[in-house]
């Protein structure tokens, strides 16, 4: 029995059997995809025109986290001005500003400084929701949207919405 990483669009499954293509069913037909360890597995392409999709499992898990994060912060922000969407209670306050080339961008350093600047309310749902997208994106989308492509909402109606 041989070990095998089927590479799919954006996941590796690790899969066994006595041939590649055995490893490749198997893995087809478990729907289980992960980035699990097995340094000495051998690489095995999966075959043209099939993608493997995360487990059902990891979508419910997600989905749920999801909706427990939207329906605990979409009421906070219920009534929020654009004035304090921005307030910066201290100078220096990372936030959201526009760009010379027109983009909203949020202020951001990597590594980030040490102590971390105090955020704005508009900085902090920008970069929960910009992450989350990129989340998606990358686990169930096209896997191409880099964050300089990012359109980011500017206003506390098109961030809620």
């Amino acid at each position: 029995m041989n070990v095998y990483h089927v590479d799919g669009i954006r996941h590796q499954a690790v899969a066994f059997g006595e041939t590649p293509e055995e490893a490749v069913a198997q893995a087809l037909a478990s729907g289980e995809v992960g980035d699990w360890e097995a340094p000495d597995a051998k690489p095995v392409p999966l075959p043209e025109g099939y993608a493997l999709r995360p487990a059902r499992q990891t979508v419910e898990l997600l989905k749920a986290a999801m909706e427990e994060g939207w329906t605990t912060l979409h009421p906070r922000l219920a009534g929020l001005t654009d004035d304090e969407f921005f307030w910066e209670p201290f100078p220096g306050c990372w936030t959201l500003h526009l760009a010379e080339d027109g983009r909203w961008v949020e202020d951001y350093a990597d590594p980030a400084p040490d102590p971390p600047p105090f955020t704005t309310l508009a900085w902090r749902v920008i970069h929960v929701a910009a992450c989350k997208l990129m989340y998606y994106e990358y686990a169930f989308g096209p896997g191409q949207l880099t964050w300089d492509e990012l359109v980011l909402p500017h206003t506390v109606a098109d961030a809620t919405a």
